[in-house]
């Protein structure tokens, strides 16, 4: 609360996401009998958290959970956690950039499928789209890191980033196999 360097108070407020994010799945998982848990009711207030975070009366972005992922367990539910914080957050410091006017209709939508292959977690915006020569591949930011390593590496799963039907925006499409979801 005492520092005045804005950098090390974005660091902080970081942290704070990334370890909310995992004690929520926590939190849900002490009061549920099991190691399972229904997705969606992790997911519902940790929308909510990231939201509560990066909008304000002159940055009003409306955040939206459609869809259900199904029961995951626990090991499975605790990165996807901190990959949709960081997806979440990266999509209203990306999508909805400080330096434009936010527009009346700015959205962010999760959205959730639960099929025989496994799980699709659709993050779409209507903003202001990915930059030219955008791939997740090379992006070097610390939360796209964090993505891709526990998307990729710990659930064996892939990211793909287009722009969604609408034309306007982006979308982030994480798939996890059931395979991933069954060990």
């Amino acid at each position: 609360r005492r520092t005045r360097n804005d950098d090390a108070k974005y660091a902080i407020g970081e942290s704070v996401r990334r370890i909310g994010s995992i004690a929520l799945v926590h939190e849900t998982l002490s009061r549920e009998a099991g190691e399972d848990v229904a997705f969606t009711e992790i997911l519902r207030p940790l929308v909510q958290m990231v939201a509560a975070a990066v909008t304000s009366e002159e940055r009003a972005i409306h955040f939206e959970v459609s869809g259900d992922a199904g029961t995951l367990p626990a090991q499975i539910a605790t990165p996807m956690a901190v990959v949709l914080t960081e997806l979440l957050q990266n999509t209203a410091d990306h999508a909805f950039p400080a330096d434009r006017p936010i527009p009346d209709d700015a959205r962010v939508v999760v959205e959730l499928e639960h099929d025989l292959d496994g799980i699709a977690i659709r993050v779409v915006d209507s903003g202001v789209g990915v930059p030219e020569g955008f791939s997740v591949e090379t992006a070097s930011g610390l939360g796209l890191s964090i993505v891709r390593a526990l998307v990729t590496s710990d659930l064996g799963g892939t990211i793909d980033v287009y722009e969604p039907p609408s034309g306007t925006g982006t979308t982030v499409e994480l798939r996890i196999p059931v395979e991933a979801i069954a060990s």
